[in-house]
């Protein structure tokens, strides 16, 4: 009986040693990942982003390394490989609407062909940008990405005012209305006439534009939200311009 006793006080003993350290494991853990993404964010934190919808691609191999150790689950359940996606780090504070928060993980398809899309709209999408260089009067592209939320695939000649009314019109819209400060219909309508389409013709149409494939004249519309005036507002850029469709993102810990 006594050797019994013994040996199970020696079994508990070693259940409870073993308990405390797989439990002190666990937490070195997810301490050294949460400290990984504080990492994270901090090696993309020079690139320079749109302070409204801007992101930056992650590059790193080594950063890239450790997230394959680590499995992305969303609130479906479904898994993400990071290795199957292109990686981003949102950067701006305006896409809180679309429940996208600055430092937040992108994942994003590779390869993605808006033109050839049938699926439902809008999308969030990832955008190459361009800017002229002021030299040679062309455009060229940055080290910029931007994340916005994507509503039409349209030609530049067609009847622009006739598509931002069919966006405004539709039902995905009017839900967009009350999670941000909106100024009206007839002020997104102006500013995108007013703003938006001078910059687009003077980035990519009234000048000898680089760009691979703008002589389609395909482009996407999208909104974005202005920190600067508390705004959303619409926007217009090349569909070549979309190099990714945004599949899910995951919050970065940088508390612990």
């Amino acid at each position: 009986m006594n050797v019994l006793i013994t040996v199970l006080v020696i079994l508990l003993i070693i259940g409870f040693v073993f308990l405390g350290v797989a439990a002190y494991i666990a937490r070195k853990s997810v301490r050294n990942n949460s400290l990984s993404f504080q990492k994270i964010a901090e090696t993309v934190a020079y690139e320079d982003a749109d302070s409204d919808s801007g992101c930056v691609k992650l590059r790193s191999k080594t950063v890239l390394r450790f997230l394959k150790t680590i499995e992305f689950k969303d609130t479906n359940g479904r898994i993400f490989h990071p290795e199957n996606y292109d990686l981003y780090i949102a950067k701006g504070k305006g896409l809180r609407y679309a429940d996208v928060h600055p430092n937040d993980l992108i994942f994003s398809t590779e390869g993605f062909d808006v033109e050839n899309y049938k699926g439902p709209l809008p999308i969030l999408v990832i955008l190459k940008a361009h800017a002229v260089n002021p030299k040679t009067n062309k455009a060229h592209t940055t080290n910029s990405f931007s994340l916005q939320l994507l509503w039409r695939v349209c030609n530049y000649r067609d009847d622009l005012e006739a598509v931002l009314c069919s966006i405004l019109q539709s039902e995905k819209f009017q839900q967009l209305r009350n999670k941000t400060t909106y100024d009206g219909d007839e002020a997104l309508i102006k500013d995108f006439f007013e703003t938006r389409v001078k910059r687009f013709e003077e980035i990519y149409i009234n000048i000898n534009c680089t760009h691979p494939n703008i002589n389609d004249e395909r482009v996407v519309i999208s909104t974005t939200f202005h920190t600067d005036i508390n705004r959303m507002r619409f926007s217009i850029h090349p569909a070549s311009n979309v190099v990714g469709k945004m599949e899910a993102a995951f919050a970065i810990n940088k508390d612990v």
